[in-house]
Parts: structure tokens; C-alpha cells; sequence
């Protein structure tokens, strides 16, 4: 009777449905699972396909899951989930140990605009969340640039919430720099960033004369509302896609 009453005595503002909506925050703030992820679609149009095959690069959909039990940001890296039932779509992600759940390249095709769904399934429980791929980004690359110099990359007005950059020499094949993250908590840090709109690409990342490849995306994270049985402070799906420009140093 005394929820009855509560309900009908707000009807005028839409009491219980308030009641409802203050109720699932308050149960997505609290929910103990926190999933952090990366989904990144690889275009290689503009570099060589020769020059690709010496680097590490795969054309395709990529992605990492990281699954914690924590109520903290502090707590991610010390709660990894294991065992779980992780897919995208009609992908099953590998279980690869310390939290981490990995969609292999090329099993996923990127369509800019799709909506794609990630399901998590540990024990009886199952959460999601729903996210859409944007479209690449539009940067200015030099072809030609300067030894030990920085690069300033703009995605100004494209909508993007985090860029990811990676620099690699074609003559080594390693990579000389990069931003991308490699634990929970570098998606957590990188998700809830400050939201800037260009990347500093450090001159260290061009330390020789030579063909470098640049690689840069553009993210978009999903928001609380696209999140189902998860912590919806902690957790996120950053999705988009790479772009690969060649950059040569005399």
C-alpha cells in the first residue's frame, strides 16, 4: 500500500516511472562488473599492401574486452574476470588471460554506421552493451616529413571522443610510437580523458630517415544508456576505425 501510494501521489510527474529511472542509475553506478573495450577496424587504401605485410597490421575488425569485478577505478587492474562467454555480434572473443577477451582480425566486417552488440556472459548472468561504428577519420598527413620533428594531427569537428595513434618504421618494422592502451585501465584512462580534438605524435617517433607508416582513429564510447548489467561509471566500448598514411623521411 505505501508504494501504491507513493507512486499515485507523484502520477502528476511521472512518479514511478522517476522511481524506475533513479533506480537503474543508481543500480548501473553500483553493479559490480565494469567492462572496458576497444573495437578498431584497420584501413590500409592509402600505403602499399608490400609495405603492410612488413608491419603489424591486419586489414579487418580488431578488438580487446577486459572484464573486472570492481566498485573503483583503482580497483581494475586488480580484479580481472576470467572464464567468461564474451562475443560481438556472432563473434566469440578467446579468453587470453589476466581479464582479457580478443576478437581475432578479418572475423568481423566494419560498416561505418552499423550497430554492433557485445555480449558478456559470466555464470547465469548476462549484460551487454550496444555501440556504433563511426566512420574513419579525415586527417592532413604530410607525406613528407622531418626527422626527430613532432606531428600534430587535427580531427577538429569530426565528432570523435578519443584518437589513437600508432607510428611505425617500415625498415625495422617496429613501432616507434603509440598511444594505443594495453590493460583496463589504459582504456579507462583513455576513455575519460580530457576529449581533445588533435593528437601529439612525439618527434622520437620519427627517429630516422626513411618510409614510416602513420596510423590514426578516431573513437566514439558508448554512453550509460547503451550499457545493460554493467557498471555504467566504470565501464565503456570504444569503437572506429584506422586510417594508415605513409610518411617519408629524406
Amino acid at each position: 500500500m505505501t508504494r501504491l501510494f507513493w507512486c499515485s501521489a507523484f502520477a502528476f510527474i511521472g512518479g514511478c516511472d522517476l522511481f524506475e529511472e533513479v533506480k537503474d542509475t543508481y543500480d548501473g553506478l553500483t553493479d559490480p562488473l565494469v567492462v572496458q573495450s576497444v573495437i578498431v577496424g584497420v584501413e590500409i587504401d592509402a600505403v602499399d599492401p608490400a609495405i603492410v605485410d612488413e608491419l603489424d597490421f591486419e586489414a579487418g575488425v580488431a578488438g580487446t574486452v577486459f572484464l573486472a569485478d570492481a566498485k573503483s577505478a583503482n580497483d581494475l587492474d586488480n580484479a580481472p574476470i576470467a572464464g567468461a562467454s564474451v562475443s560481438i555480434n556472432s563473434a566469440s572473443l578467446f579468453d587470453t588471460g589476466e581479464g582479457a577477451y580478443t576478437l581475432e582480425p578479418g572475423v568481423l566486417t566494419y560498416a561505418n554506421g552499423a550497430t554492433w552488440t557485445l555480449n558478456a556472459m559470466i555464470g547465469t548472468e548476462a549484460s551487454s552493451a550496444t555501440f556504433v561504428l563511426p566512420p574513419p577519420p579525415n586527417a592532413t598527413i604530410p607525406t613528407l616529413h622531418v626527422k626527430g620533428q613532432g606531428m600534430t594531427v587535427s580531427l577538429a569537428g569530426q565528432g570523435f571522443d578519443v584518437i589513437v595513434g600508432v607510428v611505425a618504421e617500415v625498415a625495422t618494422g617496429e613501432v616507434t610510437w603509440s598511444n594505443e592502451p594495453e590493460d583496463i585501465s589504459d582504456i579507462y584512462n583513455l576513455a575519460t580523458g580530457n576529449g581533445d580534438e588533435s593528437l601529439e605524435i612525439p618527434g622520437e617517433a620519427f627517429p630516422n630517415s626513411g618510409a614510416y607508416v602513420v596510423g590514426v582513429s578516431g573513437l566514439t564510447t558508448s554512453r550509460a544508456e547503451q550499457l545493460e548489467n554493467m557498471n555504467t561509471a566504470l565501464s565503456n566500448v570504444a569503437s572506429g576505425k584506422m586510417r594508415l598514411y605513409p610518411v617519408a623521411i629524406p
